[in-house]
């Protein structure tokens, strides 16, 4: 999954629940994702302390962008989760998962997905 998202190191949302101090780490959600051999969807978050300094500060810095345009994602506003997005990578051009959630943004604007979209993203493969 790692390799599909472009993200280095992926932590699930019931091991985030189950930090005793999550703020300690610098953690993103990022997509819901259906994976294969499992039958709900699960929400995953960067983990991004391992980025280098700037790359980790812009991220930081630009969390509450980014969190503005995951949820304007998920509810099908297009134009306002690319704007908070585009914004994001602005701030850091190394950003490769705004990059990627742009990409799809796009391509969802271009293509409604319909009526039944859920916004979980599902793998096809491990």
């Amino acid at each position: 999954m790692t390799k599909q998202l472009d993200v280095p190191f992926l932590v699930g949302a019931d091991t985030v629940k189950r930090l005793v101090s999550p703020s300690r780490f610098s953690l993103r959600p990022l997509e819901r994702v259906q994976v294969v051999g499992l039958k709900e969807p699960v929400t995953l978050y960067e983990e991004f302390d391992a980025d280098p300094e700037p790359v980790r500060e812009a991220k930081q810095r630009t969390l509450p962008r980014f969190l503005d345009g995951m949820e304007a994602y998920r509810a099908r506003h297009w134009t306002d989760a690319a704007a908070a997005l585009a914004f994001c990578i602005q701030e850091c051009s190394a950003d490769r998962v705004a990059q990627k959630l742009l990409e799809r943004v796009d391509a969802l604007s271009q293509n409604d997905p319909g009526p039944g979209w859920d916004g979980v993203l599902r793998l096809t493969k491990k």
